[in-house]
């Protein structure tokens, strides 16, 4: 049986194990905003200014670069950078055009090596006339 005292107003709080002693809003009816923890964003395309541009999206075959030096296991720091002429442009797996790999000849022992693109810290422009 339902006495008159049992019946629930907005803003009245049920009595029992509740440790709530303020009488807010309604709890039928009330929007909750919904939570987005653990969800990816989608930030868009990033367009960067020229000056960020990565410098080797503009190596091509023929051309002539600096790199980096990156040591071997047990080599020692002889140098920081070599000179050599790129011989081939290995694409990506996602987009054929950008180039993540270098296949690069040393201009001074004539060593053909496979080059990281982050390697490569400049591109020396040609002579006139090429």
């Amino acid at each position: 049986m339902v006495s008159s005292s049992d019946t629930l107003t907005p803003g009245t709080i049920r009595p029992g194990p509740s440790k709530r002693s303020w009488a807010g809003p309604p709890i039928w009816g009330y929007y909750r905003r919904p939570s987005f923890v653990g969800m990816s964003v989608d930030h868009g395309v990033y367009n960067s200014p020229e000056s960020e541009r990565p410098l080797f999206l503009d190596v091509a075959t023929g051309m002539t670069v600096i790199v980096k030096h990156d040591l071997q296991t047990g080599e020692k720091a002889e140098k920081d950078w070599w000179m050599g002429q790129v011989i081939h442009c290995g694409g990506a797996a996602r987009d054929p055009n950008i180039h993540n790999l270098f296949q690069i000849a040393d201009v001074d022992s004539g060593v053909i090596r496979w080059v990281n693109a982050d390697l490569v810290m400049h591109i020396l422009p040609r002579e006139p006339g090429q």
